[in-house]
């Protein structure tokens, strides 16, 4: 079912599209900031132990979470890609002893009815997220798990005086029902409310208004004559970003602690990047260095994953859909692993390993020109053989890496810019 409804919307997406294709490339996509809150009710309940020994019924928590939004409209309008990452969370009503949260969302929306000033449109989306329950008691907090899943949206928008952008919608998660270890022998199953309903103010940001006019184009042939004199056309880029891992399977590992999460869910790591770009090839070769880490943590005992991972990646650019430019290619990279574990403070395991890995990364300019001297960039990255075992059980999982926005700045265009 999921399938078809996201073949659904990029066929109908598609077809509006090829019918703006005359339009303006400038004009193609627009930034946006903004914050979200976003309410998660609940009528269910749950169980924890208590000092006594027995287990006592609680009310579900209803959750309401702010939210930082960053993303932008696309193909003239009638699309939006968004990353929304929760900063705040508060109980608004219900027992303080659990957590609810749908995680870090990445969506896409479309518009049949483009968005323009002083107009409502309507949107259905879907996206990918990560909702969260934890629970503690006596015995201490319990593990915080997640449910790895698509989602669906719908709802309205209302763009005020052209550059603020509100949204009213509604978020359905087909499952949200957690086998959860209540204590570290015993489990039950919860139940949460699959709707949440969403709230966002953002503010649009033309970066390239300026592009189309003459004036502007003849100063981009200025900055490549000026480029090409400098022998800068082909030239180094440093980026950073913010990467994560979407595991796709569960640890074998990790599995043999039954009251753990066992898909390590705690993680999010910086990305820094150091490329060299070939104009005539439109490619790039960088070497990327990701300090991944994952973390889990229930009843006082701590499984933790690390991997400082330094890889050497090429990838050549295909085609420029209107400054949308994807790009794909081979990697390598040399992996430090380090999984430590620790039971009631008490160190239980501490292994280290260097391991080869190679895979494809892919993705995605925002590039307005093949001049521009800061531009956004998606990265990710898929590795198909990760089956590196401790005892004989794989301590890694097959996972994509997926790091949406990441600045790449390239500082010798910058300087020769400067001055013109």
């Amino acid at each position: 079912m999921k399938n078809l409804v996201i073949v659904l919307l990029c066929s109908i997406s598609i077809s509006s599209f090829s019918q703006e294709k005359k339009k303006d490339k400038y004009q193609f996509a627009h930034t946006y900031f903004g914050i979200e809150t976003e309410v998660l009710p609940q009528n269910g309940s749950f169980t924890t132990l208590n000092n006594q020994g027995n287990f006592d019924n609680k009310t579900l928590p209803s959750f309401a979470s702010t939210r930082f939004v960053i993303g932008g409209t696309h193909f003239w309008d009638h699309a939006d890609f968004y990353v929304s990452i929760p900063i705040v969370q508060f109980s608004i009503k219900g027992s303080k002893d659990a957590f609810i949260e749908n995680g870090v969302l990445t969506g896409f929306r479309y518009f049949p009815l483009k968005i323009k000033p002083n107009s409502i449109r309507p949107f259905a989306g879907v996206g990918f997220g990560s909702p969260y329950f934890r629970s503690k008691g006596a015995n201490g907090e319990g593990a915080t798990q997640t449910n790895r899943q698509w989602y669906y949206e719908g709802g309205i928008s209302y763009r005020y005086k052209g550059s603020k952008l509100f949204d009213l919608g509604i978020r359905y998660f087909n499952d949200k029902t957690y086998h959860y270890a209540n204590s570290r022998k015993s489990f039950e199953n919860v139940s949460l409310n699959q709707l949440s309903i969403l709230f966002s103010y953002k503010r649009i940001y033309d970066f390239t208004q300026g592009y189309a006019k003459k004036k502007q184009k003849e100063y981009l042939k200025k900055v490549f004559d000026a480029l090409e004199k400098n022998n800068e056309l082909n030239t180094f880029s440093i980026g950073i970003g913010y990467s994560a891992s979407i595991p796709l399977e569960t640890t074998e590992y990790a599995n043999k602690i039954p009251f753990l999460n066992q898909e390590t869910t705690k993680n999010g790591n910086v990305e820094l990047g150091i490329a060299y770009y070939s104009h005539d090839w439109d490619a790039s070769a960088r070497i990327s260095y990701r300090p991944l880490k994952q973390k889990e943590t229930a009843y006082n005992y701590t499984y933790l994953t690390t991997n400082h991972s330094i890889a050497l990646e090429a990838f050549k650019f295909i085609g420029d859909y209107h400054g949308f430019v994807p790009f794909v290619g081979p990697y390598i990279s040399s992996n430090n692993y380090k999984i430590l574990e620790k039971d009631m403070g008490k160190k239980v395991s501490d292994y280290k390993a260097n391991k080869l890995g190679y895979g494809i990364v892919f993705g995605w300019d925002i590039r307005l020109s093949r001049v521009d001297y800061l531009i956004m960039r998606t990265n990710l990255r898929y590795t198909p053989n990760l089956n590196y075992t401790k005892n004989g059980l794989d301590y890694t999982n097959k996972q994509i890496e997926f790091n949406f926005i990441q600045l790449v700045y390239y500082p010798k265009r910058h300087k020769i810019q400067k001055p013109l």
